[in-house]
């Protein structure tokens, strides 16, 4: 089974703006209950939107290298 990785949020970091909620053009991202959490995680197709989004760099997209 492929492991699927989802962009990491700091939830310390997070000032609760919703701008990456806002910018994940998949809906994968919410908010509630004083953070930010992943609603439909199989939605996420890993497209950085939502890192760029953030004012307040509390969302890391790591470098992923697969070989096929």
């Amino acid at each position: 089974m492929a492991e699927t990785t989802l962009p990491e949020i700091n939830q310390e970091l997070c000032t609760l703006c919703g701008t990456c909620v806002t910018a994940c053009p998949e809906d994968a991202l919410a908010m509630g209950d004083g953070e930010v959490f992943y609603v439909r995680p199989k939605n996420c197709t890993y497209c950085t939107a939502c890192e760029g989004a953030c004012p307040e760099d509390a969302i890391a997209c790591g470098f992923h290298i697969s070989w096929k």
